[in-house]
């Protein structure tokens, strides 16, 4: 794991050229990071419960922010 992070880090840093090979290993390796995120904030959202049952203001933004980041990774994930 942490070699293939500093594969992908080389390759977001350094000039290297970039084969098919190199292209879909990046593109499964963005794409299984967000639905490891996705499924975290799903996790993170149920943990939470509803806003409409918090009254502090920083619970509602944190709710309001998994939201957004779950959003946005579904979104990342079915263009993918």
């Amino acid at each position: 794991m942490v070699i293939f992070g500093l594969y992908v880090v080389a390759h977001a840093f350094l000039p290297l050229t970039l084969s098919h090979r190199h292209r879909l290993a990046l593109s499964l390796w963005s794409s299984a990071i967000m639905l490891f995120l996705a499924v975290d904030n799903i996790i993170r959202i149920y943990a939470l419960g509803y806003i409409e049952e918090t009254g502090d203001r920083h619970a509602m933004a944190l709710i309001v922010m998994n939201h957004f980041l779950l959003g946005v990774s579904s979104i990342y994930a079915r263009t993918r």
